[in-house]
């Protein structure tokens, strides 16, 4: 039972020569990322808890792709991917993980960064799935924000009152929803 835990992955520099290998050209981007890549987290029960990666030098990740959700309660879940670093790129991905009868509801899904955001639920498996009054928001500042639904399958799934929003400077997408989401034009 992980009910109402937070995770925190902040991305700091831990090299105190980072002026002079910044000035000599050999930045390296030190990312911030909560790993849950193929976890078997089947009737997890994450209710309430907050995944929170956060960076100021770097990308910022959370990544559950190709993880067994099935029957996992994530409602009013706080998940939150930012990235303030300029070519920061901001994702959550559960691109091909198994959400059948995954609880989602109210649950808020946050990706922001300064080049790219993403939401990938791309070839996921959301058959039954609550999403109801859930709220998905990609945006970038400088770059592209994108949630992609992809070759998801959503049979069945309830996404009464959720609101998917995609905002970006360069561009603004929502994909494999049809008329579902919400475009917002660039900045």
């Amino acid at each position: 039972d992980l009910s109402g835990s937070k995770l925190v992955a902040d991305g700091r520099r831990s090299d105190e020569n980072f002026y002079y290998k910044y000035y000599e050209g050999s930045y390296e981007n030190y990312g911030a990322i909560i790993n849950f890549i193929g976890a078997d987290l089947a009737h997890a029960d994450l209710r309430g808890s907050e995944l929170i990666a956060k960076n100021s030098y770097g990308d910022a990740t959370i990544d559950f792709s190709g993880a067994n959700l099935t029957h996992a309660d994530l409602s009013g879940s706080t998940l939150m991917a930012s990235s303030s670093y300029s070519d920061g790129k901001a994702s959550i991905d559960f691109s091909g993980a198994s959400l059948v009868h995954a609880d989602l509801s109210g649950s808020v899904l946050t990706a922001r960064g300064n080049a790219s955001a993403t939401i990938d639920f791309s070839e996921a498996s959301l058959i039954n799935a609550d999403l109801s009054s859930s709220f998905l928001t990609a945006g970038s500042s400088n770059g592209h924000a994108t949630i992609d639904f992809t070759d998801a399958d959503l049979a069945s799934s309830d996404l009464s009152r959720w609101l998917p929003t995609a905002y970006g400077r360069k561009s603004s997408t929502i994909d494999g929803l049809g008329q579902r989401g919400q475009h917002i034009s660039p900045l």
